[in-house]
């Protein structure tokens, strides 16, 4: 086994084995912008890259022998295109085999078009590879080649609802932005609605709102929130932690303007966000917590959707159930 560097961000690392058919697979991550670290796909990734390593060098029926690139797209839909220009127009660099998508749906767009175009497979993680208009599942053309991880119903808050149950938690109030261009968040709050059920916790209330609802309207859910006096609160809105324009729609101040902290308040990858400083120097983050996926095989926190570590479920490429 030996590393190859080639100049700019491409670290290129190849197995000695060539008898075995080889997969070469791109991996994006941000270290800089609006998606910085998002998800840690370059710690997860080198974690997935040890271990198929690791299966070809202790599994003799390992059927593949996998060489992982990693490009820095400092979340930038610009730097992905020169990227991906450079890349698969590389005479030199072994073809692509599949790509992991940058995070972002502007991101993911312009990686899945070149995608498309060299009918290369790529999988997002949270980039929808559809849209969804009135109830109605289109797969947009530059998507032809694109696939969507998504955990099953649920999976998101596990461990909260875990937490929850040790604590005595007995009764829940979820909320949830409503977006047809990211479903995450309404599959990850009525999924941890169902779950909680599941496990005996009252569900009082699920509220939704729109991206075009006001700030008062906002805080009308929040008082309606007090009223019910949950002993928990799940709010799914990623977009008041990492985009600036969304910033002024957190329901930090909300809860501060209606005099009324919850027992209990969970975020969906809500916490540690640069643009919500100002909320952590103010110490209304300080009782906030924020659901993860977590998988002891993995060794820590991280996204995975079944027992079987680096492993996931992938959607068909037009869903017929999105919550599952």
């Amino acid at each position: 086994m030996k590393l190859l560097s080639y100049s700019g961000s491409l670290s290129l690392l190849l197995c000695a084995n060539a008898n075995l058919p080889s997969a070469n697979i791109i991996i994006f991550y941000n270290s800089l912008g609006s998606y910085a670290n998002f998800s840690n796909p370059l710690i997860l990734g080198r974690a997935w890259d040890a271990r198929l390593k690791y299966k070809l060098s202790s599994d003799s029926s390992w059927p593949f022998n996998a060489t992982i690139e990693f490009f820095d797209a400092q979340s930038s839909a610009s730097k992905i295109t020169s990227i991906c220009k450079s890349r698969f127009g590389s005479r030199i660099l072994p073809n692509v085999t599949v790509i992991l998508g940058p995070y972002a749906n502007s991101n993911g767009k312009a990686a899945a078009i070149f995608a498309n175009s060299y009918q290369l497979p790529i999988v997002f993680q949270g980039c929808p590879a559809y849209a969804f208009t009135n109830n109605v599942v289109n797969q947009l053309s530059y998507f032809k080649t694109s696939y969507f991880v998504l955990p099953p119903s649920g999976d998101t808050f596990n461990e909260a609802i875990n937490a929850y149950e040790k604590v005595g938690v007995s009764s829940l109030v979820v909320v949830y932005v409503s977006t047809s261009t990211a479903l995450r968040e309404a599959n990850a709050c009525l999924g941890a609605a169902a779950l909680a059920t599941d496990r005996g916790i009252e569900v009082l209330e699920i509220f939704n709102y729109y991206f075009t609802n006001t700030t008062d309207e906002l805080f009308k859910i929040v008082e309606n929130v007090k009223y019910l006096n949950p002993d928990a609160v799940i709010w799914c809105e990623e977009q008041v932690c990492n985009t600036a324009s969304r910033a002024g729609y957190h329901s930090l101040p909300l809860f501060k303007r209606a005099k009324y902290m919850p027992k209990a308040l969970t975020y969906m990858d809500c916490l540690d966000y640069a643009q919500n400083a100002d909320l952590y120097a103010a110490g209304m983050y300080d009782f906030v917590s924020a659901a993860q996926t977590y998988n002891a095989k993995v060794g820590g926190p991280s996204y995975t959707e079944d027992a079987t570590p680096y492993s996931s479920h992938f959607r068909p490429q037009t869903p017929v159930n999105l919550t599952v």
